[in-house]
């Protein structure tokens, strides 16, 4: 007979499944360096790199082509077939691979259509499209092994690294590792400028104000899980950044964690 009594054994409460793939989370604004040291970090792991920001412009590049608003954001964004190839492991001191990977949208390689100025200018508005968030934050748990990275990540790596705004929050909140990186609105502009040059006082201006609207978006904003670790990056070159975190990785790991 089913049911319970006052005699009853109390439920067996189910064992959560061991995550198979180690998550390492990092956001952090814009200009913080999330996107470089993420593939650095992901390269000398072994692990998978997924660039979410990629995920966003491909998405912001096939609006543009189209020229019309979609009548359904999610349908438009689900439908669309996204892959990343993967990065070549790290090797030695000398760099010899990209450090970003390859973006297909819909079998066409966009790595270099979904990073110029039209895109640039619109993908933070199509980013903030609650039915985009939803639709990506899909194909982005699908491809880094699940909401609790218990699913195996296509190509078969041990662990994968993502960057974003809101993947320890959001995409990821059981990830094994989250870190928020973050450095001073100046130290960002000025590294923006070494990259592609500018006005470094206006560049600073846009990255204060693009803060504040990553922060008050209603879907999935700007913010530092509770529980990760907050590294500010103002004084430190790439490859501190990246040995600190793929220190605490590998400590992770050790644990057991």
């Amino acid at each position: 007979m089913l049911g319970t009594s006052a005699k009853s054994k109390p439920p067996v409460t189910a064992t959560p499944a061991r995550p198979s793939v180690f998550q390492c989370a990092i956001d952090g604004p814009a200009a913080s360096g999330k996107s470089s040291c993420a593939a650095a970090v992901a390269r000398t792991l072994g692990f998978a790199y997924l660039d979410s920001g990629a995920l966003f412009r491909c998405v912001t590049l096939k609006h543009l082509r189209r020229g019309t608003e979609s009548t359904d954001w999610h349908d438009f964004t689900a439908a669309t077939d996204l892959r990343l190839t993967a990065l070549p492991p790290l090797t030695g001191t000398t760099e010899t691979g990209p450090v970003r990977p390859r973006v297909f949208m819909d079998g066409e390689d966009v790595t270099a259509a979904i990073r110029t100025p039209a895109v640039n200018s619109h993908v933070s508005a199509i980013a903030a499209i609650p039915d985009v968030r939803t639709a990506l934050l899909a194909k982005k748990r699908a491809l880094g092994g699940g909401i609790d990275g218990t699913l195996p990540v296509p190509g078969g790596y041990a662990g994968v690294v993502m960057d974003g705004r809101d993947i320890g929050s959001t995409v990821f909140p059981h990830a094994q590792l989250k870190v928020y990186l973050t450095a001073a609105a100046r130290v960002r502009a000025e590294r923006r400028v070494r990259e592609a040059g500018g006005d470094l006082d206006l560049i600073e201006q846009e990255l204060v104000k693009r803060d504040a609207l990553d922060m008050a978006r209603a879907v999935s904003p700007l913010r530092k899980a509770d529980d990760a670790v907050e590294l500010d990056t103002s004084a430190m070159a790439q490859d501190e950044v990246v040995a600190t975190i793929v220190g605490w990785v590998r400590d992770r790991m050790r644990s057991g964690i």
